[in-house]
């Protein structure tokens, strides 16, 4: 496995692997970029901090503010390294037609595949040909923002067994 070090943050990365730890605990997840707040968060199973509005499928987030080195260290993160660029979004043809990807902040849709050729379609609706892997024209997986406006409702154990037999589920 390839491992890249630290550096600052981009947009790009959102979306990409990471392992690091988090106030000395040991993480592995997805780097998430919030565009309304430019924050960077660290989306993951096992620490709970800031919650992002889309934590990709991960129980947690932790942020790590601008994404700047001297940011990341001072939201006490440290280690923190990507890993391979083939684990976690592959070769061009590991991206297939319907997902997004971005590139310089432009999100583009991949919209047909032929043999060795991808079509994408940008956001003036014009298309795109990519010959080459889109990994290594700079296209990463765009992951779009979801808007939370539904409060979490925690529910104890009395309420959940409550709510169970009031639907009719008693024997």
């Amino acid at each position: 496995m390839t491992i890249n070090k630290m550096r600052d943050l981009h947009p790009n990365d959102s979306g990409r692997l990471f392992r690091a730890m988090i106030e000395s605990i040991l993480v592995e997840g997805k780097v998430y970029y919030q565009k309304s707040d430019n924050r960077f968060y660290l989306c993951q199973n096992i620490k709970n901090g800031d919650a992002a509005n889309n934590k990709l499928g991960y129980r947690f987030s932790w942020t790590v503010g601008t994404g700047k080195v001297y940011d990341i260290e001072s939201h006490n993160v440290r280690e923190f390294v990507f890993l391979s660029d083939a684990i976690d979004t592959g070769s061009f043809k590991d991206f297939k037609v319907g997902d997004e990807v971005i590139k310089d902040g432009v999100v583009y849709s991949i919209i047909q595949s032929y043999k060795d050729k991808l079509f994408l379609l940008d956001p003036s609706t014009n298309i795109v040909e990519i010959k080459t892997s889109l990994f290594d024209e700079g296209f990463r997986l765009h992951f779009p923002e979801v808007n939370k406006e539904e409060e979490d409702i925690d529910l104890s154990d009395e309420d959940f067994f409550e709510v169970e037999s009031e639907s009719g589920d008693e024997e």
